[in-house]
C-alpha cells in the first residue's frame, strides 16, 4: 500500500502550519488504520507512506478505513481538507537493511507508479479517474481479493492499461469503491 498526500508541497508554500497540521493528522489517521488491520511494514515518505500487509484484504480495509476516516475528518473540520491518493499491489518484497528497516523490490515500484497516475498515462481511459481520494490498484491485486472471496461491498472499476516508468508492458488499474 502507497498513499500519497495531495497538494502538500503546495500548501507548505502557502502556510507552513497548516501544512504540518495536515500531515500529523494523516499520521494519526492513517497509523491508526494500518494497526488496526496488521500492517507488518511502515515507511513514512514525508506526505505519505510505505505500508505492507501479510494479507490483500488486510492492506484493503486499511485503504478503506484512511479513506473514510479522512472523508469524516474532512466534513467535520473547518480546516483545509486533506486529500489523498491509494495505490494497492500485491507481490513480493524484499528486505534492504535491518536498521532502520527497509524494502525493495519491483512490486513496491508498481504501487508507487499507480499512485500517481494521471489520465495521460492511460492507453485508453475506460472510467473516469478521480484526481483525489481514490484507491487504485493493479490486476493482481484485484485477483487476490477476488481469491479470498472477502470482497464485501467492494466494487472493482476498471479504468485502463496505464504505461508507468520502469514497467516494459502497461499494467491494468482498477478503481476500487465501496458501497456503491
Amino acid at each position: 500500500m502507497v498513499l500519497d498526500q495531495c497538494g502538500s508541497t503546495r500548501l507548505s508554500n502557502e502556510d507552513e502550519r497548516i501544512a504540518f497540521h495536515l500531515k500529523k493528522r494523516l499520521e494519526t489517521i492513517s497509523r491508526f488504520a494500518l494497526n488496526m488491520n496488521g500492517a507488518s511494514f511502515y515507511k513514512g515518505t514525508g506526505d505519505g507512506f510505505l505500508a505492507t500487509f501479510p494479507h490483500p484484504h488486510s492492506c484493503l480495509s486499511a485503504a478503506l478505513d484512511t479513506l473514510r476516516q479522512i472523508g469524516e475528518r474532512n466534513r467535520r473540520t473547518g480546516n483545509p481538507p486533506l486529500h489523498v491518493r491509494i495505490a494497492l499491489h500485491t507481490g513480493t518484497t524484499y528486505l534492504i537493511s535491518e536498521d532502520p528497516v527497509d524494502k525493495h523490490g519491483s512490486d513496491i515500484n508498481a504501487a508507487f507508479r499507480i499512485e500517481g497516475l494521471t489520465e495521460g498515462n492511460f492507453t485508453a481511459l475506460l472510467a473516469p479517474l478521480p484526481q483525489h481520494d481514490r484507491i487504485l490498484c493493479t490486476s493482481e491485486f484485484r485477483q487476490a481479493i477476488i481469491d479470498s472471496q472477502a470482497q464485501d461491498d467492494i466494487t472493482f472499476v476498471e479504468c485502463g492499461m496505464a504505461r508507468v516508468k520502469g514497467f516494459d508492458e502497461p499494467l491494468q488499474v482498477f478503481l476500487i469503491t465501496q458501497g456503491r
